[in-house]
């Protein structure tokens, strides 16, 4: 059997010491969706950090502080009743489950530019998911959402596992005059991958 190569990735959680790398991040500037995680990233993270609402985990080169990548996360909750039919791989123990659930919901992943295309954001996702598990009273349940015309994104997310569950509509995307739809993605942390 083949072994796993060493993870490249070093996660930490983003803290002030950070201050003087945010505003080097870009994810790039061709789409709208690239400047959303930019921008937040730059200007919402930190706060949201230090006030509680969610938590940034940012990933290095093992020799060197730059930010390769991010992931956020908070705690959120959600009904069973929507997303029922989402994993047809769920037995009848399922049901046993209370309707409302918690779920961690990932506001945010994103790779920088010159990282993209590379591997970083399935080593990010995993290194994340392997931090999860080990916490204390972590959700079973991820969710996640995706603009609809980032095919490349919803691609990936999909390869990871997440399943689409619901699409929203917005009149607006953001930086941009048109309308867009949102397309909400769940992920079963305990769904044990197929065989291909």
């Amino acid at each position: 059997m083949a072994q796993e190569p060493p993870p490249r990735l070093v996660p930490r959680t983003i803290s002030e010491a950070d201050r003087v790398w945010l505003p080097l991040f870009s994810a790039g500037e061709r789409h709208y969706w690239e400047l959303e995680v930019t921008d937040y990233l730059q200007d919402q993270a930190l706060p949201h950090w230090a006030e509680g609402w969610s938590t940034t985990h940012l990933f290095s080169l093992a020799d060197s502080p730059e930010i390769v990548g991010y992931i956020s996360a908070c705690v959120h909750h959600w009904t069973m009743k929507k997303t029922k039919d989402v994993f047809p791989q769920w037995d009848a123990a399922i049901d046993w489950l209370p309707d409302r659930v918690p779920i961690l919901r990932l506001p945010y992943l994103a790779v920088a530019e010159k990282y993209q295309a590379q591997g970083f954001g399935t080593e990010m996702f995993l290194r994340f998911e392997e931090m999860v598990a080990v916490s204390p009273g972590s959700p079973r349940f991820m969710y996640l959402d995706c603009w609809e015309d980032n095919a490349a994104a919803l691609r990936f997310y999909k390869d990871l596992r997440f399943v689409p569950f619901e699409t929203v509509g917005y009149e607006e995307v953001p930086y941009e005059k048109h309308p867009g739809n949102l397309v909400r993605l769940a992920y079963d942390r305990f769904l044990l991958p197929t065989k291909a």
